[in-house]
C-alpha cells in the first residue's frame, strides 16, 4: 500500500448536501499539484444522511477513508480522531490545502 503525501481531515457534521463537490475539489487540487493524498472523513453524528454518502465516497474513491463516531462529540475531537489515523507525512485541515496550494505557485523569494 502506498503510503500518501497528505493526509486532509475534515468533520463531517450534517454535510450530505455538500459532501461529493468537497471531494471533487480536493481532488482536483491534488491533480494540479501532482500530489498523493489521503481524504480522511469523520461523521461526528449529525442526525443527516451524511453517512450514506461518505460510504458511496469510500466505494468510489480509495483514497476516501471514513470513520464514523458513536455520538456527537465536537468538531475538534472528530479532528483529533482523523488525525490519530492520517498516514501522510503532511496532515492539514482542508483549510489548509489552499495555503499549500498557494505557497507551490509563488515565490517567497524576491531576487
Amino acid at each position: 500500500m502506498i503510503v500518501p503525501k497528505y493526509s486532509v481531515v475534515i468533520a463531517v457534521y450534517r454535510s450530505e448536501r455538500t459532501l461529493r463537490m468537497l471531494r471533487d475539489r480536493i481532488a482536483a487540487v491534488f491533480e494540479k499539484i501532482g500530489q498523493s493524498y489521503e481524504l480522511i472523513l469523520v461523521e461526528d453524528c449529525g442526525g443527516d444522511g451524511s453517512w450514506n454518502i461518505m460510504r458511496e465516497l469510500h466505494r468510489l474513491h480509495p483514497e476516501v477513508k471514513i470513520v464514523r463516531l458513536t455520538r456527537n462529540f465536537g468538531q475538534h475531537n472528530a479532528l483529533i480522531c482523523g488525525f490519530s489515523l492520517a498516514r501522510g507525512s503532511m496532515s492539514s485541515p482542508w483549510t489548509m490545502i489552499s495555503r499549500i496550494r498557494r505557497r507551490r505557485s509563488r515565490s517567497y523569494w524576491r531576487h
